[in-house]
Order: structure tokens, then C-alpha cells, then sequence
């Protein structure tokens, strides 16, 4: 077995309190700069969340990566609430306000009681859960009870969603109790203090139908045991060259294994109970032992956040992994011969800019901001018109190049509420982000079906057909961009999926339809 190099292999300080790997310092955007200061505002809107767990809500939502799971069996969990956070903080936000404003989560009536068992109250179970974990172990870090209460109302909200996979989840986290020490009628305690086991599907539902990931594919672990380390670690670097700048992330399952590794200060052999290959210390030197179907399949999750190297070490090729768990990033070490079975499940998400309705802007740093010198010609298929100084314009959403015709206007896209003020006009009151900003025809066509019509494209109230004139004026939908007069359009919502979080103004058809909650 090769020994821990920690010229090569040691992890950077820690950083804000988290630590970070060489193979995850990647220049990425997650959710936008705007979003995460619409989520931030919004958490005033949550009354009962108070002083005790606001500081703790601004950090994840400024820094995801700050989410731990202390000691909690709540990995699966803590895993897709990362995720959460980082595409779409304004959801998060929302099941905050279903947990301590006890109100229901899109539909789902999670926080709110029984009327006549007067139970069901989704918050003071949680807490209950974690006062019985906290009595367990009671060096669990303070910060972490908020990132608990919030995690573990996933399993509450998977159970409202799919019993069925909620009922396997339960009997798959009962395999735990030999290791935890529990007899076998106190196997219940598991889910009492807060753990809670996710199986692949457990997981896989939460990320499609509470977390809504725009874009996820599965590899199961019926196939994943069938292939060895290179053809795993294929499909996770495959991944990433997929979707460079959509914000890749791949949540697998693994097991920590049963063997001894080096401890790097006193080079002597300590069990898998003190340091663990994930942590980045010493990989396991042998293949994974089969299990009985009493064990479980796998015993924990991680975000694996970016593209698996290979190193040559004196134990043979090494994969270096960076992966995100505990509140902190790893590189991870497996090594190729070893790597089947240590690695059991793969689900893969992205974001994806034509499916979600905050567009990301492309920033001039970014690879996809196409530089000035590099084209002569518009981007756009089929138009071969030259371009030169001056006659160049940048589709804000894709960074290519694009002429005057096929980037003609400034557009209005959702997504960024902003103040009107009196150095704005009143057709910029509500952008998402500063401004109207210039867009490519496709890119416009692509995005989410929004439209903000322009005054000369209607003389007549789109909803009455009543002619526009001195008495009757012009108004947008601010939901659909249609033309509409203030009769058709009296009533004010807030659009929070769109980026609206005050009331603006809605149209009678748009109303009718609900698509605006």
C-alpha cells in the first residue's frame, strides 16, 4: 500500500470553514448573484424563522458548500439539499417558509396538522429528532441543527410524495442498526433520532419531484456493479464535458469499506473507522467485499464535484475524485484496480438554460463569451453577414457574436426584480437583470416562451380587443408580456417562480390559469 504524500496529496486550509481541493476550485456559477439576493430578502418574509436560525440560513444560501450533516444520517439528504441551494435558492426558501410557517410546499400539505389529532406539525417533529440525535451525541455542532431540520423535512415531504419509496427507504435504513448497535426491536430508533437511509430511487425521486433538478440522469447500481473503475469514471467525466459551465454535479453512493489505512503523522495502520478513502487518505488495497443481503448496499453519499484524474502512485494508477461531504470538498482516492464496488449508484444533474426560468447570463469571463477577434461573421445559421467594430453585438444569454438583425433590440427576460426608480423607464421597471439586455432571435425564441410585446405590435387590448387610445393605455403582463389595458389587468401577484417577489401586475387570462404561483 502507498503511503499519504502530503507534498502531493494535502488538502488546502480551510476557507471560510470550508476546505478545498485543487480538482474543485473551478470558476462556476451556480445560482445567479440575483437570485441569491431575492432568497436573501425573502427569508424576512418568514416570521418564525427569528434570529436563531437566520444567520445560519444567509450562509447556505450565500455558500452552499457550508451545509454539514455533522453526525446526523442524513447524507442522501444533506446531498440534495446542496443541490437545492445552489440551483435554486429561491425554492429553498420556500420550503423554509414551509417548515416554520407551517404551510404546505407546492401542493404538498407537509407543515400543517391534523385538525382533529392535532400531530402532523412538520417542524416539531424535527425538532424532536433532533433533540433525541443531540441527546446521542451531544458534540453536535450548534450550526448544523438549522442544515438538520432542513434536510431531514426531505424525507417528510419524500414520504407525502412516494410512500411507497419511502416505505423501502425505512426498511433499507433498518440494515444500519447492527452497525449502530441496535437490537433488532430497537431498530425504530433509527428513523426517531433523525436518520434516515436513502436508497438510489429515495434519492432519485427527491431530486426530479421536491428538488426539481432541470436536468438528471440516472446509472443504477444494478448496472454501476457490473462495470469496473474506468468505465465508472467515464461516465462521470463524460458528464462534465456535457455540460461545461451548466453547473455538473454527480450525487453517488459509496461504500467506506473495510480496511486499514495509513494515518499520515505516525505512518501507522489505523481502521476504516478513523480515516476513510473519501477523506482523501490512503485508498483500500483490496477489492470490495460481497455482502450478505442482511448488509446494506452502500453507507453514505457524496456530491463528486468535477472531472476524475488518474495519478500513478506506487500502489498503481490512481484516481483522484473531488468530492463534496461533511460540509467540506475532498479529493477523494481510489485506486482503477479497486474502484468497482466503492462506488455504487450515479445520478447526474445540470442546469439547463433553455428549461429553467432564471436564465444565467453569461459574464464577459466566462469561456462562452465569445472574444471580439475571434469571429468575422454572425453566429446565427444562415446569415453569413460580416461583422466588424462597431457592427458586432453579444447575445447576453449565449455569449456568441451575432450582426445587428439577428440581435436586433434590447430584450426583457424573467428573472431579477428591480425597484423602478426615476432614472429607469417605465418599460424597465421589472428585468431580471439590469436593464432589458441584448439577445440573440434564437436564444429569445428558446427561452422559457416569454415575449414582452412592443407597443407598436398591438393597437387593441389583447384580452378585450378594446382599441388602446388617451383613456385606455398600454400595460404588460408582467407573466406572459402580452399587451392588455388596466380593466384586463387590475389585479397585482407576486410571480416568485419568474423572479417577482413583490405583486405586479397580471392579466385576466394569465390569472385564470394559476401558472403565475
Amino acid at each position: 500500500m502507498s503511503t499519504l504524500n502530503p507534498a502531493k496529496w494535502e488538502l488546502k486550509p480551510a476557507r471560510n470553514g470550508v476546505t478545498a481541493a485543487d480538482e474543485v476550485q473551478r470558476e462556476m456559477i451556480m445560482a445567479t448573484k440575483e437570485q441569491k439576493a431575492m432568497a436573501l430578502r425573502r427569508l424576512n418574509e418568514i416570521g418564525q424563522l427569528g434570529s436563531t436560525y437566520m444567520a445560519r440560513a444567509k450562509e447556505l444560501i450565500t455558500n452552499p458548500a457550508l451545509l454539514n450533516q455533522d453526525q446526523f444520517g442524513i447524507c442522501g439528504m444533506a446531498a440534495s439539499t446542496y443541490i437545492l441551494l445552489v440551483y435554486d435558492p429561491l425554492r429553498f426558501v420556500d420550503l423554509l417558509c414551509s417548515i416554520f410557517n407551517n404551510e404546505e410546499f407546492e401542493g404538498i400539505p407537509v407543515g400543517i396538522k391534523d385538525p382533529v389529532t392535532q400531530t402532523g406539525d412538520l417542524l416539531e417533529h424535527r425538532i424532536e429528532q433532533y433533540q433525541r440525535k443531540l441527546a446521542q451525541k451531544p458534540d453536535l455542532d450548534p450550526k448544523s441543527k438549522l442544515d438538520f431540520l432542513v434536510c431531514r423535512s426531505l424525507g417528510k415531504l419524500l414520504k407525502k410524495t412516494d410512500k411507497q419509496t419511502y416505505t423501502e427507504t425505512k426498511d433499507f435504513s433498518k440494515k444500519f442498526a447492527p452497525s449502530l448497535k441496535l437490537d433488532k426491536k430497537d431498530e425504530d430508533k433509527i428513523l426517531k433520532k433523525g436518520d434516515l437511509a436513502l436508497t438510489g430511487e429515495a434519492v432519485e425521486v427527491i431530486l426530479k419531484e421536491i428538488v426539481q433538478a432541470p436536468v438528471i440522469e440516472s446509472h443504477n447500481k444494478g448496472k454501476m456493479d457490473l462495470l469496473a473503475g474506468p468505465a465508472i469514471v467515464g461516465i462521470i467525466n463524460d458528464w462534465f464535458d456535457k455540460h461545461p459551465m451548466r453547473e455538473p454535479l454527480v450525487v453517488a453512493a459509496v461504500n467506506r469499506g473495510h480496511y486499514m489505512g495509513i494515518d499520515p503523522k505516525t505512518h501507522a495502520s489505523v481502521p476504516v473507522e478513523s480515516l476513510q478513502w473519501i477523506q482523501g487518505y490512503d485508498p483500500p488495497s483490496s477489492a470490495f467485499p460481497h455482502r450478505l443481503s442482511s448488509e446494506p448496499d452502500y453507507d453514505h453519499w457524496v456530491l463528486i464535484t468535477g472531472k476524475v484524474s488518474t495519478k500513478i502512485t506506487s500502489g498503481g494508477n490512481e484516481y483522484a475524485i473531488p468530492v463534496w461531504t461533511w460540509g467540506k470538498y475532498f479529493t477523494a482516492r481510489l485506486l482503477q484496480n479497486y474502484t468497482q464496488g466503492y462506488i455504487g449508484w450515479l445520478l447526474c444533474v445540470a442546469l439547463d438554460p433553455a428549461k429553467t426560468t432564471m436564465p444565467l447570463v453569461v459574464p464577459r469571463a466566462s469561456p462562452d463569451w465569445i472574444a471580439d477577434e475571434t469571429t468575422k461573421t454572425c453566429s446565427r445559421s444562415g446569415c453569413n453577414a460580416t461583422i466588424g467594430k462597431g457592427s458586432r453585438h453579444h447575445c447576453r444569454l449565449c455569449g456568441k457574436l451575432f450582426c445587428a438583425d439577428c440581435c436586433p433590440e434590447l430584450e426583457m427576460v424573467p428573472g431579477q426584480q428591480l425597484k423602478p426608480d426615476l432614472a429607469r423607464k417605465v418599460g424597465e421597471k421589472f428585468s431580471p437583470i439590469p436593464g432589458p439586455v441584448r439577445v440573440c432571435s434564437d436564444c429569445f425564441k428558446k427561452h422559457a416562451g416569454f415575449h414582452w410585446m412592443r407597443d407598436k405590435e398591438a393597437t387593441q387590448c389583447q384580452e378585450c380587443h378594446k382599441e388602446f387610445g388617451s383613456f385606455r393605455w398600454r400595460h404588460h403582463c408582467r407573466y406572459c408580456g402580452k399587451l392588455v389595458c388596466g380593466d384586463c389587468s387590475a389585479q397585482n401577484k407576486a410571480c416568485r417562480r419568474i423572479g417577482y417577489i413583490d405583486p405586479v401586475r397580471i392579466c385576466k387570462s394569465c390569472l385564470k390559469t394559476d401558472k403565475w404561483k
